[in-house]
C-alpha cells in the first residue's frame, strides 16, 4: 500500500507519507520493522530527492536519517548503485549529509537475524545450481562473497563484524549472537544454514579463541533445537558437519560434545555417511580414530573399503579403533 502510494501518489500524498514515515520510524522500537521492508522504500525515497515539488524533496530528505539509523549508511549507499550517475551523486550527497547530521548511525539496531522463510529459496537455488554448492577444502573468496550476498537481510553491524578481517570482530559477532539466542530463537532457526556456513569458515581461522567461542555458541544453539524436536536438513548438515569432523582431534571434548548434540537432531546413519566422507580425506589421525557410535554394524558394510584402507594407517589409535568395530 505505502509503496504504491509513493510510486503513484500525488505530491500532497508524498509529502504526508514521508512526514509520517519519519515520525513512525522515530517512535517505533528499533527492530519492529523488517529491514528488507524498509529497503523496498529506498527507490521511491531516492526518486523523491529529485522530485519537482520542493516540499516532497524536503520531506524525503528528512526521512533519510531515520532510515539510515535502521539500515546503515552502507546498505543505503549500495541500494543506489543502479541509479544513473547524476541521480546517484544526488543520493550519495544526501546520505553523507544525513550521516554527518545524525552522528554515528551505522550501529544498526534492527534484528540480528530476521525470522523469515528465505532458507527454502536458498535450498532451491543450490539444488538448481544457481549458486555453488557449499563444498571446499580451503578458504575461497568465492564462498565468502556468496555468504555475504545471502546474508544481506541480517543486521548490518553484525555483518560488519562477521566479515571483518580482525578476529576480535569475529568474537564480537559470536558474542552478540549468543546474547540474541534467547530472545530470537525463531530468527536463529530461520538462518541456521547461514550461521553454520559462517562458522564453517571459522575452521580455517587459526585463532583458537574464535573457534572455542564459536563451538560454545553452537552447542547452545543445538541444545535449543533438541527440545523443539528439530530435524536438521541435509542441506544444513552439509554446510557445517564436514568441516567440524576433521577438528575432532584438535579440541576433542568440545567438538565431540557438539557432535553428540548434532546426532540428536540428524539421522545417525546419514551422519555417519558424512563422517566417513570427511574422514576419508582427513589428515588428522586423531579424528579418524574416533569410533562411529549409534550406527548398526550392518550399515558399516557400505564403508568397508575406506575402513580397510585405514587398517594400514601408521597411527596405532586408528588401527585399534577399527579392530573394535
Amino acid at each position: 500500500m505505502i509503496e504504491y502510494a509513493l510510486k503513484r501518489g500525488s505530491p500532497t500524498l508524498r509529502i504526508e507519507l514521508w512526514a509520517w514515515l519519519t515520525e513512525i520510524l522515530a517512535t517505533l522500537p528499533p527492530r519492529s520493522i523488517p529491514k528488507r521492508k524498509l529497503v523496498t522504500y529506498l527507490p521511491h525515497l531516492y526518486a523523491d530527492l529529485e522530485y519537482r515539488n520542493a516540499n516532497v524533496r524536503k520531506n524525503a530528505e528528512e526521512a533519510i536519517v531515520p532510515f539510515m539509523i535502521r539500515l546503515g549508511h552502507e546498505t543505503m549507499a549500495e541500494a543506489s548503485e543502479e541509479l544513473k550517475t547524476g541521480s546517484r551523486d544526488v543520493v550519495i550527497a544526501a546520505l553523507d549529509n544525513a550521516g554527518a547530521s545524525a552522528g554515528v548511525v551505522d550501529d544498526d539496531t534492527s534484528p540480528l537475524l530476521q525470522s523469515n522463510d528465505l532458507k527454502d529459496q536458498r535450498v532451491i537455488d543450490e539444488q538448481n545450481q544457481k549458486v555453488p554448492k557449499w563444498d571446499f577444502t580451503y578458504l575461497r573468496e568465492e564462498f565468502v562473497n556468496l555468504l555475504k550476498a545471502q546474508m544481506t537481510d541480517a543486521n548490518q553491524t553484525l555483518l560488519a563484524n562477521m566479515f571483518d578481517s580482525d578476529f576480535q570482530s569475529h568474537l564480537k559477532a559470536t558474542d552478540v549472537l549468543s546474547e540474541d539466542l534467547d530472545s530470537n530463537r525463531n530468527g536463529t532457526v530461520a538462518n541456521l544454514d547461514l550461521i553454520l556456513k559462517w562458522f564453517s569458515l571459522r575452521f580455517f581461522n587459526t585463532k583458537t579463541s574464535v573457534l572455542l567461542e564459536g563451538l560454545t555458541y553452537l552447542r547452545a544453539v543445538f541444545t535449543e533445537l533438541i527440545p523443539r524436536e528439530y530435524v536438521l536438513s541435509d542441506y544444513e548438515a552439509s554446510c557445517f558437519v564436514p568441516y567440524l569432523i576433521p577438528k575432532i582431534g584438535d579440541r576433542t571434548d568440545t567438538v565431540r560434545e557438539l557432535l553428540s548434540l548434532i546426532k540428536l537432531v540428524y539421522p545417525a546413519e546419514i551422519f555417519f555417511a558424512i563422517m566417513m566422507k570427511s574422514l576419508k580425506s582427513s589428515q588428522n589421525a586423531t579424528a579418524r580414530a574416533v569410533p562411529p557410535r549409534s550406527i548398526h554394524k550392518r550399515k558399516l558394510v557400505t564403508y568397508l573399503p575406506h575402513l580397510y584402507a585405514d587398517l594400514e594407517d601408521r597411527n596405532a589409535n586408528v588401527r585399534r579403533t577399527l579392530y573394535s568395530l
